[in-house]
């Protein structure tokens, strides 16, 4: 598991501690939307340096449709997790060129700020205990209007799993990223399966009891040896 080397090993060497259960609300993201520029004469968007693209949400859901159609739902949802936490990883990168001198969770929230300022769903901090010398890490969030429950719920209906993959896999590489080391999170509670809202829960790997087969989502997959392995298991049932 790699949590991701993006330049941030000075964030977790700083003595800097926050430990709060109630945490306070989100600052402005005036000094966010100010990163945003678009380039309308050469067909580019800029957040803080990096190009970004501005996808309608309806073609985001047809690859997301196709993909389970043609790979299946499982080795989907891994694929989905996969890029979101690439995505997470990037957007941490902002942190502390944003809010260097910010507190701790001032400078954290960049990550869930950034996720609403790209439209990806709103973000409610219900607990948040850092502590970046210890590796300490709980964090708990509520999630009201997830892209992916919309495009999933209205393709496949409702569901008896959360289904907000990418959303999930973002957050695991921003806090991965964040704290230097591997922060797995789980979606508890998902719209999707009739929940008023959809909730995540966040801590280190090694917190997990099933940390192991977490992070085997992140792992690299190769779709071709997957199918190599179907098609020897074919011919060998056929031989036999």
């Amino acid at each position: 598991f790699d949590v991701g080397a993006i330049g941030l090993s000075s964030l977790y060497l700083d003595n800097i501690h926050m430990d709060s259960t109630t945490p306070p609300p989100m600052p402005s993201d005036a000094d966010l939307r100010r990163l945003v520029h678009f380039s309308a004469g050469d067909g580019r968007i800029w957040l803080a340096g990096q190009r970004m693209v501005l996808v309608h949400m309806a073609a985001l859901g047809a690859l997301r449709r196709e993909l389970i159609q043609t790979i299946g739902r499982e080795l989907a949802r891994r694929v989905l997790m996969r890029a979101g936490y690439a995505a997470g990883e990037r957007d941490a990168a902002l942190a502390r060129q944003v809010r260097g001198e910010a507190s701790l969770a001032d400078m954290f929230v960049v990550g869930p700020q950034l996720h609403m300022l790209e439209g990806a769903v709103q973000v409610t901090p219900e607990r948040l205990e850092i502590e970046i010398e210890t590796g300490r890490f709980e964090g708990v969030f509520r999630w009201d209007h997830s892209w992916e429950v919309e495009t999933h719920v209205r393709d496949f209906g409702s569901q008896d799993e959360p289904v907000c993959w990418m959303l999930l896999g973002y957050a695991s590489g921003y806090t991965s990223a964040f704290m230097g080391r591997p922060v797995l999170y789980k979606e508890v509670a998902c719209c999707a399966c009739g929940a008023p809202h959809c909730r995540i829960e966040g801590r280190p790997l090694a917190k997990w009891p099933d940390g192991d087969k977490m992070a085997h989502d992140y792992d690299a997959d190769s779709i071709l040896m997957r199918l190599e392995d179907l098609r020897s298991q074919v011919d060998s049932l056929r031989s036999t």
